[in-house]
């Protein structure tokens, strides 16, 4: 806090209700229309610090574990022992974001109910594996032979490789168990646009039946057929 700013605690304003003659209205009606504004944005301001909240409570539960596919829906086991259960038929739409351009590869879940874990409701649930490092250490490089990047890039390929290779087995043996019930779709990042669902500009990118971005969080899916409207702008 600034030592030299002044800060008021109270502020109070008076007004008179008498309508002169010539005036459209009354002088007060103007307090009321400020008092109603500053509600508004209190409410925002408030809304918008919630959002913060809640989406720092969803990065802080980003725990490692097993996923497993049952016959009857998928469970996962973090690593200190919790379990999640998703029923098959509770899924909406399911979703496998392969690693091409990005530095993580998942599997996503939309359910038809909200299920709780953590205390709290989640109508989205994401399992993920890092393929590479989101940040990078800057000061590790100032020697040529602190490593060797070409080694490097050639595991992180390999590591690519492996990796989607066992997603897509993983969505193929669920697709399997489920009779074709449950069927992952991908989202095509070709046909993907900017947008901002929520508070920030993020990729969004179409699949089959929704308009999905899914790497940011919070996420964001919406079906395509519960769509009645769209407009485009030109910037």
């Amino acid at each position: 806090m600034d030592p030299e700013a002044t800060y008021l605690k109270e502020l109070t304003y008076r007004s008179t209700n008498v309508k002169e003659p010539g005036e459209i209205s009354a002088p007060s009606s103007n307090l009321n229309t400020a008092f109603r504004l500053i509600k508004e944005i209190q409410k925002k301001y408030k809304t918008r610090e919630a959002e913060e909240k809640e989406k720092s409570r969803s990065l802080q539960k980003r725990l490692s574990g097993i996923l497993e596919a049952h016959s009857n829906g998928l469970r996962y086991t973090s690593i200190r022992g919790d379990k999640v259960d998703i029923l098959y038929n509770n899924i909406k739409h399911a979703f496998f974001q392969p690693c091409d351009g990005e530095m993580i590869i998942l599997l996503h879940f939309h359910l038809k109910n909200a299920i709780m874990f953590g205390k709290k409701k989640h109508i989205d649930v994401q399992f993920y594996t890092e393929v590479g490092e989101i940040t990078t250490d800057l000061g590790k490089h100032q020697h040529m032979h602190d490593r060797d990047d070409l080694a490097a890039e050639q595991a992180e390929r390999e590591l690519r490789s492996k990796l989607k290779a066992a997603f897509k087995s993983f969505t193929e043996k669920v697709e399997s168990v489920t009779k074709g019930q449950l069927e992952f779709d991908t989202p095509f990042r070709d046909l993907g646009f900017h947008g901002v669902p929520h508070r920030e500009t993020v990729l969004l990118q179409p699949t089959s039946g929704c308009l999905t971005s899914l790497i940011n969080w919070p996420t964001f899916v919406i079906t395509l057929e519960d769509i009645e409207l769209t407009t485009q702008k030109r910037s």
